[in-house]
């Protein structure tokens, strides 16, 4: 299924916090006396200490954001888990938000009222990219990913991994979402090029590039065009 743009007025903006790991001598015990008694423990379940470190901030981070938005404690935020694991609010809230990490870089994407995906990626050597490409990428996307040259390949990788993505967390089902069902573009200019026959197809859904740190890449899906995205380095 082909999209065309939506012809709906209505925009949101995105506030999208970041946190890295490097920050976690200044703010993981502020980050540790927000969580929960349940969150600790899965926090020390982590095997290893960047694991750990990753989660407690994203967490933290997680649980103050959405608390400065909704004008309560961080510890009140009413968290729940969808049957995929991601975290939302009571459907009484309007409130929407979504956390991805990679490398050394945490970011959360916060909105109102649209359905919103985040994710970020490291720029990193991965073996198999080519044999990956295969498996995520639809027949157009493919054409146009083997006529680039190996240093381009790099980059259009990523670039489309990050808005399928964003993508599918936004729709929120999970590994149930084929990437093959969405093609996307990987030029500078982010849009959906095609949505397979799904309920969530009939969704006019937006992507943005992200502006992120050197040696990441980043993409936001949304349920509605953006109006403007706010970039903050979270601090407790």
């Amino acid at each position: 299924m082909s999209l065309a743009p939506s012809a709906s007025t209505t925009s949101c903006h995105v506030d999208l916090w970041q946190v890295t790991l490097a920050d976690w001598s200044k703010f993981g015990a502020a980050c540790e006396a927000l969580l929960s008694p349940n969150e600790l423990q899965q926090a020390d379940s982590f095997r290893f200490d960047k694991g750990r470190q990753r989660f407690v901030l994203g967490r933290g981070m997680m649980r103050a954001a959405i608390g400065k938005a909704l004008g309560i404690a961080a510890r009140d935020v009413p968290l729940r888990f969808s049957g995929h694991g991601k975290p939302h609010l009571p459907d009484a809230h309007v409130v929407q938000f979504n956390l991805s990490h990679s490398g050394e870089l945490i970011v959360l994407a916060v909105t109102r009222k649209a359905q919103i995906g985040v994710d970020v990626e490291a720029f990193r050597h991965l073996p198999r990219r080519d044999q990956i490409a295969k498996e995520i990428l639809g027949s157009d996307e493919s054409s146009q990913y083997e006529a680039l040259s190996d240093g381009e390949r790099q980059t259009a990788f990523f670039t489309i991994w990050t808005r399928k993505e964003a993508i599918v967390k936004a729709v929120g089902r999970g590994l149930c979402f084929p990437l093959t069902d969405v093609e996307v573009s990987h030029s500078a200019n982010a849009q959906v090029l095609r949505f397979g026959e799904c309920d969530e197809a009939e969704i006019p859904w937006h992507l943005d590039s992200l502006d992120c740190p050197d040696g990441y890449v980043g993409a936001l899906a949304t349920s509605q065009p953006t109006s403007a995205i706010s970039y903050h380095h979270w601090a407790p």
